[in-house]
């Protein structure tokens, strides 16, 4: 199976003004240590092969959401997979899509996932660890509430990364997996900032890592945060204020 990069389009086809964060990497160690975060493929740019597909039983229909992630999870336990560094297809994002109404079932679907995956790429059982929670709530805003620190995710990612680098010493060397790193827990502090403005300045400067990445994602936070901050502006009604005939005259 093969994929490819992608842009963002609003409803009118138009691409968006901010840069997206979320590149899919492209080696083979890169994206096995994506699996461990989220989805290292965008579903509408992949081509496989469909008897690979109907050998390993097809998409698993008890996913109502998220049926890829979980076939192309049970592929790269068996096969190599790729991404292109190409755009090639323009992922359009609506009010109404898929992705905006996830449930609570669905999203512990997505965890089971993400445990699973953790147990085949490192041998670690993360079914009892809240950080696999914690994750699924940060990216989830619609559902659960704002949190207020990202230092568990944080820990969480650095023991992860000294487990997969000890396994296998070439990841230290892949700028890709720099970036995604990078771009995390920029996207995490970006999604946190409606709720916690300030807090998130903090986890939203270890993106620096990979500046690039910190730079892309800079005008999209800034504007996160300041629409927050206005948003927490206490408005003055017009009965408030002292009635001066005089200066209302002027």
């Amino acid at each position: 199976m093969v994929g490819s990069q992608f842009i963002s389009i609003d409803e009118r086809g138009h691409r968006r003004w901010w840069p997206h964060l979320w590149r899919r990497c492209e080696t083979w160690t890169g994206i096995r240590w994506q699996f461990l975060f989220e989805n290292p493929f965008i579903h509408s740019s992949v081509v496989f092969r469909r008897d690979v597909v109907l050998a390993l039983g097809g998409y698993d229909e008890s996913f109502r959401t998220n049926q890829d992630f979980e076939l192309w999870s049970r592929m790269a336990r068996h096969h190599m997979l790729r991404n292109l560094p190409d755009v090639l297809v323009a992922m359009r994002a609506r009010p109404s899509s898929i992705s905006t109404r996830y449930s609570v079932e669905a999203i512990r679907k997505v965890g089971e996932v993400l445990v699973a995956n953790a147990e085949w790429i490192l041998g670690v059982d993360l079914s009892r660890e809240p950080a696999v929670d914690h994750l699924l709530q940060v990216t989830n805003p619609r559902v659960y509430p704002p949190v207020e620190s990202l230092a568990g995710i944080a820990r969480w990612m650095e023991d992860l990364y000294r487990r997969y680098v000890a396994r296998w010493p070439e990841a230290r060397r892949l700028r890709e997996i720099d970036a995604h790193r990078a771009a995390v827990m920029a996207r995490l502090a970006t999604l946190s900032a409606a709720g916690s403005p300030l807090k998130m300045i903090p986890w939203y400067l270890r993106a620096a890592r990979h500046l690039p990445t910190f730079v892309r994602g800079l005008p999209r936070f800034v504007a996160m945060v300041a629409l927050a901050l206005l948003r927490r502006r206490p408005v003055v009604s017009a009965t408030a204020t002292s009635h001066n005939p005089d200066q209302e005259a002027k």
